[in-house]
């Protein structure tokens, strides 16, 4: 976990995970961080790929046996503080956005959001 976390807020929601080994087995798969070069970039507009084990509708309980997958629509921050007024949008987030309302849920924070550069990235 980020030592500069904040459960308030949720801010440096990340955690990066360094074995010592690899991991191996179906459903297992590395991803590359974003460059130096990418750092300032929004994404927004672009189309990622969540997963979690979190539910699935605001009624259920927080933790899915089954791993889930949903693809998101990145939005501009702008975009995002008028949606979610109450969230801090700024260069450190990533705010997705998806009409019919699937995304991420309770259970899901600090989980991967992955998009995919080419075939091989």
């Amino acid at each position: 976990m980020h030592e500069g976390y904040s459960h308030k807020h949720f801010h440096n929601d990340i955690c990066i995970v360094h074995l010592d080994e690899w991991a191996r087995g179906e459903g297992i798969a590395t991803v590359r961080l974003p460059s130096r070069s990418q750092v300032k970039e929004t994404f927004a507009g672009r189309t990622a790929t969540v997963s979690g084990w979190g539910g699935i509708s605001n009624a259920e309980a927080p933790i899915n046996p089954e791993l889930k997958y949903a693809d998101v629509t990145i939005r501009d921050n702008q975009i995002c503080s008028y949606i979610y007024p109450e969230a801090v949008a700024d260069e450190t987030r990533l705010c997705t956005y998806n009409p019919d309302g699937s995304g991420i849920c309770h259970g899901d924070s600090g989980g991967p959001l992955t998009i995919t550069e080419s075939d091989t990235e």
